[in-house]
């Protein structure tokens, strides 16, 4: 393939998406574009990293801001919460771990004619001065029926500990859920 056949390959990429993106503002109720525009949007790429530095730092507020509806508005001292489970991590911060090789594991995704639910786990790993960590959020990207309830459907805490069996396991400590439609359907 030429240079100029690539250059026009990922230039008609972009124009798509664009041309995509422009649709989606002009129809905003067409629940095919609606359900694009919320891939670009909820994307893991863009908010990965910010997942990352938050559980790093401690961030309670990016946290919260990042929960699903379900959760902000059926989980009590939503603030305290958050703050208790990171709490839980012991010692100073080593290093993390996460990319698209820690996108694993459960994965859902539907449609039907009311609309599109995807979802996703996504790991981060914590190393500690004392102890390993893993972070497990469930992170719907989609869900053009309730677009409030996109994002963060669950967020877990678990300890990495060696184990005889296996190498290691991982024991939960604490979470804070959706009370529905984790890895599945939901309204």
């Amino acid at each position: 393939m030429s240079k100029l056949q690539e250059s026009f390959g990922k230039g008609l990429g972009t124009f798509i998406a664009a041309i995509l993106i422009f649709l989606s503002t002009i129809f905003p109720n067409n629940k095919n574009l609606m359900v694009y525009r919320q891939g670009q949007d909820n994307n893991l790429n863009i908010y990965g990293p910010i997942i990352v530095e938050a559980v790093k730092n401690k961030d309670v507020a990016t946290i919260r801001d990042l929960m699903c509806a379900n959760i902000k508005k059926n989980v009590p001292n939503l603030d305290n919460r958050i703050q208790e489970i990171y709490n839980l991590v012991e010692g100073d911060f080593v290093s993390t771990e996460w990319g698209d090789s820690y996108i694993q594991g459960a994965s859902y995704s539907a449609s039907t004619r009311e609309g599109s639910i995807a979802q996703e786990n996504f790991l981060v790993k914590i190393v500690t001065t004392k102890k390993t960590y893993q972070y497990v959020i469930t992170w719907e990207t989609i869900n053009n029926m309730k677009p409030e309830e996109t994002k963060i459907r669950s967020f877990t805490l678990s300890e990495i500990v060696p184990d005889e069996q296996y190498t290691t396991i991982a024991v939960r400590l604490d979470s804070i859920a959706a009370t529905e439609g984790l890895m599945k359907w939901h309204d």
